[in-house]
């Protein structure tokens, strides 16, 4: 498993998504989107070209939405129903392979996303 880092602005977003869920659907289900978001950035962490993992040269990083780790993140037995939010995420190189995982954003899958590219300075 690599380690990773998160992003301040990746920080900020997972802050947003959490308030939202909280104000919107209840701490219930805010508990378990945070499962859901912790789960995704350990599997990425874990497997970084893992099955739903898309690179996307023109974000200059690789995408992969929550929905692909929604069986493995339950509380309570219960999964989030409809997730709808990817990681960016890039690949930090150490010469030989990636050294971490550098998680750079947390978007809506609606949002369009090279409006919403980090510059290099907001890296992990």
């Amino acid at each position: 498993m690599l380690r990773y880092r998160i992003a301040p602005l990746a920080r900020a977003d997972i802050r947003a998504i959490l308030t939202h869920s909280n104000q919107a659907f209840g701490s219930f289900a805010r508990q378990r989107y945070e499962a859901l978001i912790v789960q995704a950035i350990r599997d990425i962490a874990a497997a970084p070209h893992r099955f739903g993992s898309v690179e996307r040269p023109e974000l200059r990083g690789w995408t992969y939405h929550l929905r692909y780790s929604r069986e493995r993140a339950r509380v309570a037995g219960e999964a989030v129903h409809n997730p709808r939010h990817l990681l960016l995420y890039r690949l930090e190189p150490n010469g030989v392979g990636p050294s971490f995982v550098g998680i750079v954003r947390v978007l809506h899958d609606a949002m369009e996303l090279e409006q919403h590219i980090p510059s290099d300075d907001d890296t992990p």
